[in-house]
Formats: C-alpha cells, structure tokens, sequence
C-alpha cells in the first residue's frame, strides 16, 4: 500500500499541471479500472514466476490507479480564487503547491489512499489464485478442506480491517475538510 501510494501520489502530482498529461493518466486509469482484477496476474506471472514477488508486483500495479486519479482530482479542484490569491501574495509556484494545493487537497488524497488500501486488499485475495503464502491462501486452504468455520473468520478478519481503516481514513477526511471549510 505504501509504494502503491509513493507511486500513485508522485504520478499524480506530476500529471495534474499540464492539462493532457492529466487527460491522458486518467483515461489510463480508466483502461486499467476495466480490467478484471485477476488480469493483473498475468503479466506479473510471467515477468517473476509464480512467486510472492509477482503477487506483490500486481498489488502495487492494482492499487496504484485510485490514489493516482484522486490525487489528479484533488490537485485540480483547488479553487481558483484560493490559487489567485496565493499568486497575488508572492507565492511561487512551488509554493502554491505545498503550500496551498496540498493542504486542500488533502482530504481528497486520503480518500484516495483509502482506496488504495482496499484496492490492495482485494487483490492480496485473488493473488491466492497464484500460490503465494499469505491470508487468501489460507481462505482458499480452509474452503478446500471443507474447512468453512476457519475461512469465514479469515474473510470476517481481512474485512473488519477493511471497514476499519476505511472508516478512521473517511472521519479523519472529514476532519480536515472541516478544518478547511470545505463542508461544514
């Protein structure tokens, strides 16, 4: 989730300032989106092997499009009197990035790391499918074995920590949104 968030937010922010690169990552972003998930298998199996490197590698590739396209989203839709203002005032170019864009872009950010998060978790449980050693392997041994008990809780598990961080990213959003007075 972190690289999937390095990435996504440092393509993001590149894309967001010219008006065709911007276009341009958004619709690669809505060709990838179109995609079944396990499609994403394919081309890490065959660059890396069946192997956990190849599961981890179509994580990032997966969970890399949402923080990218809320970051596209956010960056743009700073209002426009707030970045005149802040050119009226002196400030660079650099400036209005950090110092402006960034801060009121931020909930919309968060919203896209959220996103992130549960873009990664899907896919760590169609990664199974591959062979990796990890929590959907486990949901795919216990449902093999007749094990139902064991791969519901498993599944119960990988959701409540879904709900959860989805929850604490959504109020802390809020939050900054009403620190902003983006909503009220």
């Amino acid at each position: 989730v972190i690289v999937s968030c390095i990435i996504g937010f440092t393509v993001g922010t590149l894309c967001f300032q010219n008006k065709h690169s911007a276009s341009f990552m958004l619709g690669v972003c809505d060709i990838f989106q179109t995609f079944p998930s396990f499609i994403y298998l394919l081309p890490a199996v065959m660059l890396f092997q069946i192997s956990d490197v190849s599961a981890i590698f179509a994580i990032v590739v997966y969970a890399s499009i949402p923080i990218t396209r809320y970051t596209i989203f956010g960056l743009r839709n700073v209002p426009s009197q707030i970045i005149e203002a802040a050119k009226m005032s002196g400030c660079s170019e650099s400036q209005i990035l950090w110092k402006v864009r960034m801060p009121l872009a931020f909930p919309e950010i968060l919203l896209g790391i959220n996103q992130t998060l549960m873009f990664a978790l899907f896919m760590v449980m169609i990664a199974g499918f591959i062979g990796t050693v990890d929590l959907s392997q486990e949901i795919f041994r216990a449902l093999s074995f007749n094990d139902g008990g064991k791969g519901l809780v498993i599944g119960l598990c990988v959701s409540l920590i879904g709900l959860t961080a989805d929850r604490l990213l959504v109020e802390w959003s809020n939050i900054k949104k009403k620190e902003f007075g983006l909503i009220k």
